[in-house]
């Protein structure tokens, strides 16, 4: 990185480090993006790249009404006020404009919307680069048009400290090198794959570290909590996130949905929702519940999975294009099967045997479910009766079931709806914003569609690199008069 004055450091080179350093440029600013990884992209280039968002050009030419009010009393409502109303009313009223502007940088979305989960108004917006898909398109997208612009993004650096002066901060240091700045933009990304933070401040989670699979990168270590800290600033979110549900497996293949066609039972041997539930609310009727829950299904079920008579997701996308499974596929189920992740019985009171569950609560539960199935009416849950399988035919399978995949963290550093970290006396700290995973006190502990963490990263990366940029320009204006 090259001696010279800047207006604003951003640091981290993901969806949210990138959309900081062009909006701050779109204000003037002189900008550099330091990233500690050899390459640009972070956890947002290996993400499925939907995005939330309410009113965007893209819903309103597939002929969908939508307003943004609606979107931000649906997300308080799902994370039961707990969440500031002014950080998710930014959130929904900008996520998408937010959108439409990645679409005049270059980003191309499926004309199609996707209803990731149960909100009122198909929101999650899907990437189609061609042959780069999903996060990695919208990443390459945000990366040329930083050099189109002349931004400079310097890889492997790690920045090890923040410089301070007369309680501002005013730049980043990286070994011996120190580069000053009119302002800072942590977007460091979460820390998945720390081990040791992830016991520390979401202990919930740590309840399943044997089992836990983060399908974020390596580099996912938390930098900007420690660099915050250091410098007076708040943290928030704690024991906030929002995991998968899935039984043991061995690899980072994941399915974010459960199978539709699955009977799930608590410890206690009895049925509890309706298995179709949103992946973003599953979780919290599962906690609820017990830590671990078991997943029930026959023989006809396992030969019929991912086949033209039962597929394996509710959700659709594009229209009439049912998900395709990658765990729950058949040759993933046989191999569920294999390692002793799913188990096997001739009898379900045999079957509850095996998963330690009370064989007469299970029997009497499979009996319900089946008779719900054979009249078509889910009368305790309203399970779709598509995918209301009877649960009939030796043998039967089963499988615990636990909340141990995880794509990203919540705890981190408290921003305000300008992008401004704040400390803990509730006053902004001078020169230091943040966006992005590396915040907390943004997303709450339901995940309401599918793209809330890119919605995040769209709208407070613009709105951090904004105010860091106001702040360098302004501090430079002053300086000259």
């Amino acid at each position: 990185m090259s001696e010279r004055e800047l207006d604003v450091v951003v640091v981290g080179s993901g969806g949210a480090g990138l959309i900081a350093a062009l909006t701050a440029h779109e204000q003037g600013a002189r900008v550099v993006v330091v990233e500690a990884e050899s390459v640009v992209g972070g956890a947002s280039r290996l993400s499925a790249g939907m995005l939330m968002g309410a009113d965007t050009a893209v819903q309103r030419a597939a002929g969908l009404e939508d307003d943004r009010d609606g979107l931000y009393h649906e997300y308080m409502f799902a994370n039961q006020f707990l969440l500031k109303p002014g950080i998710v009313r930014r959130m929904a009223h900008e996520s998408g404009p937010g959108i439409d502007w990645l679409a005049e940088l270059g980003v191309r979305f499926f004309p199609d919307i996707m209803q990731g989960g149960g909100e009122r108004t198909p929101r999650s917006h899907v990437p189609q680069g061609g042959e780069v898909v999903g996060g990695q398109h919208i990443v390459d997208v945000l990366q040329q048009a930083c050099r189109e612009r002349g931004i400079e993004i310097v890889l492997g650096n790690r920045v090890d400290r923040l410089l301070e002066r007369d309680g501002a901060v005013i730049g980043v240091g990286i070994g011996d090198d120190e580069y000053e700045a009119g302002a800072v933009v942590l977007a460091t990304g979460g820390f998945g794959a720390n081990e040791e933070l992830i016991v520390r401040h979401l202990p919930s989670m740590a309840k399943y570290r044997d089992d836990l699979i983060y399908i974020g990168p390596d580099s996912s270590q938390g930098d900007g909590l420690a660099l915050a800290a250091e410098v007076g600033a708040n943290l928030v979110g704690e024991d906030v996130y929002q995991p998968l549900l899935t039984p043991r497996i061995d690899s980072k293949e994941f399915d974010a949905y459960l199978p539709a066609w699955v009977m799930l039972v608590g410890p206690h041997g009895r049925r509890f929702c309706d298995e179709t539930a949103p992946y973003g609310q599953t979780y919290g009727v599962v906690q609820a519940t017990a830590d671990v829950v078991y997943g029930i299904f026959d023989a006809r079920t396992m030969a019929e999975n991912d086949t033209p008579a039962l597929q394996t997701f509710k959700p659709e996308f594009p229209p009439g294009n049912p998900m395709p499974p990658h765990i729950y596929s058949a040759d993933g189920l046989q191999r569920l099967l294999d390692n002793g992740s799913v188990v096997q019985a001739d009898t379900i009171e045999q079957l509850a045997g095996k998963l330690g569950l009370p064989a007469d609560a299970v029997a009497g539960s499979v009996a319900r479910y089946n008779a719900f199935a054979d009249e078509g009416d889910d009368r305790d849950y309203r399970k779709p009766e598509k995918f209301l399988r009877p649960v009939r035919e030796a043998p039967f399978y089963g499988m615990p079931i636990r909340p141990s995949t995880m794509g990203f963290t919540s705890f981190g550093v408290e921003i305000d709806d300008e992008g401004r970290v704040m400390d803990p006396c509730a006053a902004p700290v001078d020169g230091l914003f943040a966006a992005g995973e590396c915040t907390g006190g943004v997303l709450g502990t339901r995940y309401l569609g599918s793209g809330n963490m890119w919605a995040s990263c769209i709208v407070f990366g613009r709105r951090a690199g904004e105010a860091a940029a106001r702040r360098a320009l302004d501090r430079d204006a002053s300086v000259a008069g």
